[in-house]
């Protein structure tokens, strides 16, 4: 497997192998790797509720496909990747991507799978551009989590300084205006990662200057 495929595409392949494995099927197919973005979480399940499409109702087509494929019993089996699955595989490693996503997956199935894989998406108002676009938002608001998260261990941070000072000397602190208006503008200006190194530097001083006190 393409070492380029990131821990969620190379899921979603092992899935769509137990798929066919479990199916008796001598070929994996593009239909084995929409069933199996059915029973995943993250992106997948994000594209089909920001489209509003119906979850159970496209996973049992899904299904379906995977069900009509002949299964052949009672013989040692290699599975072989199916044209459209090979072509899928193809256009993905050829892409020259770093790392290969689960939205490079998707909007690669939904233009160049199995026919009537295309055609289930197709179905559902499910198209490459709609793919790509959903996955950028997906991202977004995965990097707006993380910095939601980033800035709250911060202010902890900064609560704690606060106590510890205010123990110190028994009074109480207001926050400062300029220094939050500093960072604000430092963030629009140069980014949110620059700004937030800046304020994490500031607080490794900061517990160099409280390590200082307590000696």
């Amino acid at each position: 497997m393409n070492e380029n495929f990131s821990e969620s595409v190379k899921s979603i392949f092992e899935a769509a192998q137990q798929q066919a494995v479990m199916n008796y099927h001598q070929e994996l197919t593009t239909a084995h790797v929409a069933a199996a973005l059915c029973g995943s979480d993250g992106f997948f399940k994000f594209l089909l509720q920001t489209l509003h499409v119906n979850e159970a109702a496209f996973a049992a087509e899904a299904k379906a496909l995977v069900q009509q494929i002949p299964g052949v019993k009672g013989q040692d089996r290699q599975l072989m990747m199916g044209t459209a699955f090979a072509r899928v595989m193809a256009i993905l490693s050829q892409s020259g991507k770093n790392e290969i996503t689960l939205g490079d997956l998707v909007a690669t199935i939904v233009s160049d799978g199995d026919s009537d894989v295309v055609s289930l998406f197709k179905k559902y108002g499910i198209d490459k551009k709609k793919v790509e676009a959903a996955y950028m938002q997906y991202e977004n608001s995965a990097g707006d989590e993380e910095n939601k998260k980033t800035l709250e261990r911060l202010a902890n941070e900064e609560h704690a300084h606060y106590e510890i000072w205010k123990n110190y000397t028994n009074i109480e602190m207001k926050p400062k205006k300029a220094k939050v208006l500093k960072y604000t503008l430092i963030a629009r200006l140069l980014g949110f990662t620059f700004a937030v190194k800046l304020m994490e530097r500031g607080e490794e001083i900061a517990q160099e200057k409280y390590e200082q006190i307590a000696k």
